[in-house]
């Protein structure tokens, strides 16, 4: 018994086409398992990127210096400033130090500067955080 095959030629699934090989729009090409952005997350990275952009002429530095000193491209930093979300923490990190304010902005995540923090703190740590069940 001979079975035929159909083989199509394969540039490389990238999520880009639908099952019918029809392309998709660009809105939908993120994976369906990803969780909608809450509206709440959206205004704190356009404060972030509009914190940034102050910062960046508070200094009186272009776009341009910015992101040549932080090692990225203007258009990663303008999505920085415009609050996209799409720009890995390690960019932004960057941008941060650059315009000196890194060092606060990691400290504000330490929970050893809150009293919440420091509270819990004074039992030992676990090396793990496990859900009971």
């Amino acid at each position: 018994m001979t079975t035929k095959l159909s083989i199509r030629p394969c540039d490389g699934y990238s999520g880009d086409h639908s099952p019918s090989g029809a392309p998709r729009p660009p809105s939908s090409r993120k994976s369906d398992t990803m969780a909608r952005t809450s509206q709440r997350t959206l205004r704190d990275l356009a404060s972030i990127g509009e914190h940034v952009r102050n910062w960046r002429k508070i200094h009186g530095l272009t776009a341009q210096l910015v992101a040549d000193r932080a090692g990225i491209t203007r258009t990663t930093l303008r999505s920085i400033e415009n609050g996209t979300g799409t720009v890995s923490l390690e960019n932004t990190l960057a941008v941060l130090r650059v315009l000196g304010v890194a060092d606060a902005v990691v400290g504000a995540t330490d929970p050893l500067t809150t009293e919440l923090g420091r509270f819990h703190a004074e039992r030992t740590l676990p090396q793990r955080v496990r859900i009971p069940g």
